[in-house]
């Protein structure tokens, strides 16, 4: 149901930006589970709904009474915060694609294979740098880089 893409259009489409208010409140995290997935429930100790896999990130805001993780995206899903991990950065940020073309390529690694293309305007979930590039996570759900210099927001990372 979930598998390594999350549905991160919900979230992009809440209106969240890069202030440091927002950045400061959501907690960007990965999973990391020996079985190598972990369940998705409905509510802390009820139904399981769906799995996500190791490296998939998403975005929380804290962290219930129970040990559970919940999802900003959708608010009645939830995981139990022992399987995740902080992302390398602790907060994930929202950036702007800002490119003179009218669009910028994700590529599948610094440099790689383009992927797919962003219109200037959309806002992309930044998880991570290597070197000039700034692996971002689209509203599509799909992982990859765009170069620091077709970025625009408040990240610390450029």
């Amino acid at each position: 149901m979930f598998g390594k893409t999350i549905l991160l259009g919900t979230l992009l489409s809440l209106g969240l930006s890069a202030t440091p208010a927002i950045a400061q409140r959501l907690s960007c995290v990965r999973v990391r589970d020996p079985d190598g997935w972990v369940n998705v429930r409905n509510v802390s100790t009820g139904e399981v709904v769906g799995r996500l896999y190791n490296e998939t990130y998403f975005v929380h805001r804290g962290v219930n009474r129970d040990g559970y993780a919940v999802m900003v995206s959708s608010p009645n899903l939830m995981v139990h915060n022992s399987r995740l991990e902080l992302s390398p950065y602790r907060y994930c940020t929202f950036e702007i694609v800002r490119d003179p073309d009218g669009w910028s390529n994700v590529r599948s690694s610094p440099g790689g294979e383009v992927i797919e293309r962003v219109n200037a305007g959309t806002r992309v979930l930044l998880v991570g740098r290597n070197g000039d590039w700034l692996q971002i996570i689209t509203p599509n759900g799909r992982f990859g880089y765009i170069h620091n210099s077709r970025l625009r927001g408040t990240s610390p990372w450029q």
